[in-house]
């Protein structure tokens, strides 16, 4: 999913250590027994904490309008992620 990225983007508190934090995720452990032996996440890849950004850009622009937009799409993208899960399921992994 991320082998052809060079930069990941994260959202993580500014005072604790990216690197460390993002290593102790489930998904980036996960990532870990995948590409066994092609060493850690974080030194194959630049990640960029990207929470000050949200909260500098993108939050303030959030309206009571945009909030109930995102509120009405977000089961749509539910919706989605399932269907994606069911069809890896009957396909097979992306890796495959």
């Amino acid at each position: 999913m991320v082998k052809d990225c060079k930069k990941l983007g994260v959202f993580c508190e500014p005072t604790e250590d990216l690197k460390m934090t993002v290593e102790k995720w489930p998904v980036v452990q996960a990532f870990g027994y995948d590409e066994f032996g092609q060493g850690f996440l974080t030194l194959r890849r630049e990640l960029v904490n990207l929470e000050q950004d949200m909260h500098q850009v993108v939050y303030p622009a959030w309206d009571l309008t945009a909030m109930q937009w995102a509120q009405q799409l977000f089961p749509k993208f539910q919706i989605l992620g399932s269907i994606q899960d069911l069809e890896r399921g009957l396909h097979g992994s992306c890796a495959d």
